[in-house]
């Protein structure tokens, strides 16, 4: 089995046992928002047909709300669809039109190319593991995206909880490892590719025109041991 195989697997097993304890996050990702309604609000000069979004590694689709109130046609793909909401669930929150759920095989996107206006995806893109792959979802992003189209990405830093606390280990330059001891059984084995720096990050965007890269860190509910640390990197086609 390959590492994207393993992961795909390990993401199955993650969704279906956080669906099953109704545990599930699904607020809007604040990163999502301040991006959409500031950084990226350039859409508001497009006509709404020509608002579509791409959610790469969509999840739980907790944005959804977000685009929609913003006046775009929202598609979330994702490598499982265990935790997609519902229509009745869509219908609740006001999102029942518009909203175009699928799964496929990564890094593979099944769009036509120069499709969407803006493309984002939030804990999700580290899961291409090597170098092969990351850059191959990365290509798919840049294919899918208009001329002048938005991507942004929240990505794995070194100083990710998972390292300092000891549960992950470096397989390859940029791979990391979830062992034996992590806390969540379900993440054991699973291979996720971490960016090191701004220059390592620049060189897998560098296809796109314009590359904004920051960083944010941010306390995992009630945990203050596991602190999440990202890139965001916000980039233009």
């Amino acid at each position: 089995m390959s590492p994207l195989d393993k992961n795909t697997e390990v993401w199955n097993n993650m969704f279906d046992w956080i669906e099953r304890r109704n545990a599930s996050r699904k607020y809007p990702n604040e990163t999502v928002v301040t991006w959409i309604l500031g950084y990226a609000n350039t859409h508001k000069s497009l006509p709404h047909e020509e608002r579509k979004v791409l959610d790469v590694g969509c999840g739980w689709c907790q944005s959804i709300s977000v685009f929609s109130n913003e006046g775009f046609t929202y598609y979330g793909v994702d490598v499982t669809g265990v935790a997609f909401p519902t229509r009745e669930e869509l219908t609740g929150i006001g999102c029942s039109d518009n909203v175009y759920l699928s799964t496929s095989n990564p890094p593979k996107l099944d769009y036509p190319d120069n499709y969407f206006s803006h493309a984002f995806s939030t804990e999700a893109l580290h899961l291409n593991p090597d170098k092969e792959a990351m850059t191959a979802i990365i290509a798919e992003v840049y294919r899918v995206l208009k001329s002048g189209g938005r991507f942004m990405a929240t990505l794995m830093t070194p100083d990710y909880w998972y390292m300092p606390l000891g549960t992950a280990e470096y397989v390859s330059e940029e791979t990391i490892e979830v062992l034996p001891n992590h806390v969540e059984e379900n993440r054991i084995g699973a291979q996720y590719f971490v960016f090191k720096d701004e220059a390592h990050i620049e060189s897998y965007f560098s296809e796109f025109s314009k590359v904004w890269i920051g960083k944010e860190s941010r306390v995992f509910g009630e945990y203050p041991e596991k602190t999440l640390h990202h890139w965001i990197v916000s980039v233009e086609k």
